[in-house]
Parts: C-alpha cells; structure tokens; sequence
C-alpha cells in the first residue's frame, strides 16, 4: 500500500494498482476494461510482449483489435471508429522505435468519443512526463525506469529507486541527447526513427534506437564490441544497456508485423544510464568503427 500510495503520487493519480510486471499490469488494465464483442484502437508500433498479447490473447476474449493510422489524423481515426469502440491504448514514447504520437490530438479525439485512453509511460517515465495532467485515463509502466523490475519479496528495492528517480532520469535525459544526437551524424548509422527526441516539457528520455547501415551482421558486431554499455533487453538502470529488438524485445514478432513496426536486423536500441557521456561516445564509437573497418 505504501508503494501504490508513491507511486501515485508521482503519476498525480487517484490510485495505483502495483502488478508483479509490466505486462500483468498492462494485461490487467486490458482485461478488465475490455470484454466481449468489445474494439480497441492501439498505435501500430508498440513493445513486442503487448503486441503479442493484442494478438493472441484479446481475439479469444471477443476484443477486435485495430492498429490507428496515426498518419492519417482525426478524420481517417474517426473512419477507424465502430460503435463498439471502447479504448484507445497508446505508448508515450514507442518501444524499440522511440516514435511520439501526436498525444494532445489522440487525447482530444479519445475524450470526444468517449473512448478510454490508456498509455504506457515506461520510456518516459514521471519524471518527464505525467498523461493523467494531458486528459489520459490510465497509465500504465513497467518498473525498471523507477528502481527496477518488481519482484514480490523486493518492493522495497522499487520504494528505494524511487527516491533517486529525478536524479538518475535527469542524467539520463542528457547522456541520451549528447550520445543521439552524436550518432545521428556518424556515417555508418543511419537517421533515428520516428524523429528523436520528441518527448517534452521535463526530457526526451533516456531510450534511443538507430539504424546501422550493413544490418544485422554489423549491429551484432557492434554490441560485441562495446565496453562500458552492457548488452541486455531492459532499461533504466544506471548501467547503459543496449539490444537489438528484432532478437530479443520483439523477437516473437512475424516477419512482415516487424516490417510494419520499422523494427529490422540492423537496428539497436540504447537504453542509456548515468556513466560519463564521454565514455559512453568514445564506446560506442570505437565499437562501430571496429565493426565497419
């Protein structure tokens, strides 16, 4: 109770649930929310573990399930509407792609419709941006960004991080930029999707992704030889950590769903931390020069 009680508080919430992981939680929301015969809206790009719920679970419960044509504003959303829509499920910042929706206008057209609007908030995290403040519904996270993956015995971990949390976001917000916006010019990786950083008022966040020109074989050989950022498929520890989704986060993903979502070999999501922006460059740098020599 002590935990739910922060944890809305930094949301500016009502109340919060806490679920032993991000996909109980996001589950939980779904399920209770959505029943039979029942339509949802979700953005096309979202991370690999809800994308495999939306499309395994939600059709054997009698929930249709659509991905909105974000390109085609209100008036091809309005065309997407049934008269069995009931929610609309958005990411603040998508996972791996880093692309940011149109919130205020997504927002507006779930609040004209009567429409729930759910968000995930994980990459953003509180301490950039609070939905529940922009007119959504329901917020969803998983925890690593606050102190780390909640186990049922180790809440307290999660209660301590959350003291450190404007501390380490911070940090994490500038390691980010300096190192995005670094790569973005190198000529061996190509522009960031979906035009990061986009993320305002506090920070962009501290997750990336670009595209390394040569694909898969030289992003993998990227990760092997990087030194101080670890390979891992989490977030928001101190450590930088970096993956390729098409292997690890959206791996179950079909071919032509990841084709869809941007998501190809080539491309590595960096999940930075809090070690010396310096380093982290020089890193980064070396291991891609390594690979493309």
């Amino acid at each position: 109770l002590v935990l739910a009680r922060k944890l809305a508080e930094l949301e500016g919430a009502e109340a919060a649930v806490v679920a032993a992981s991000g996909m109980a939680a996001i589950s939980s929301v779904l399920l209770t929310f959505l029943g039979s015969g029942d339509h949802l809206l979700v953005q096309p790009s979202l991370y690999g573990g809800t994308s495999a719920l939306l499309q395994s679970l939600m059709p054997h419960v009698g929930v249709q399930v659509d991905a909105l044509d974000l390109q085609g504003g209100t008036q091809a959303w309005r065309a997407q509407l049934r008269p069995n829509t009931k929610m609309l499920y958005l990411e603040t910042i998508s996972n791996p792609t880093c692309e940011v929706p149109d919130l205020t206008a997504l927002i507006a057209f779930a609040q004209e419709h009567g429409l729930l609007s759910c968000i995930d908030n994980t990459f953003a995290s509180p301490a950039n941006f609070r939905p529940l403040e922009h007119g959504v519904d329901l917020v969803v996270k998983r925890m690593q960004v606050l102190g780390g993956s909640l186990d049922p015995h180790a809440a307290f971990l999660l209660q301590r991080g959350v003291k450190t949390l404007a501390l380490r976001v911070a940090r994490q917000n500038a390691n980010a930029l300096a190192l995005a916006t670094r790569l973005q010019q190198h000529a061996q990786a190509g522009p960031l999707p979906g035009g990061w950083p986009g993320c305002k008022p506090t920070g962009y966040g501290g997750v990336f992704a670009f595209e390394l020109h040569g694909g898969g074989l030289v992003a993998q050989k990227v990760l092997q030889g990087l030194k101080v950022a670890v390979v891992a498929p989490s977030l928001g520890g101190v450590e930088t950590l970096v993956t390729l989704p098409a292997f690890t986060t959206h791996s179950g993903l079909s071919p032509e769903a990841k084709q869809a979502q941007s998501i190809t070999d080539g491309l590595v999501r960096v999940a930075v931390g809090i070690e010396d922006s310096e380093d982290l460059l020089h890193d980064f740098l070396e291991a891609i020069e390594g690979a493309t020599a």
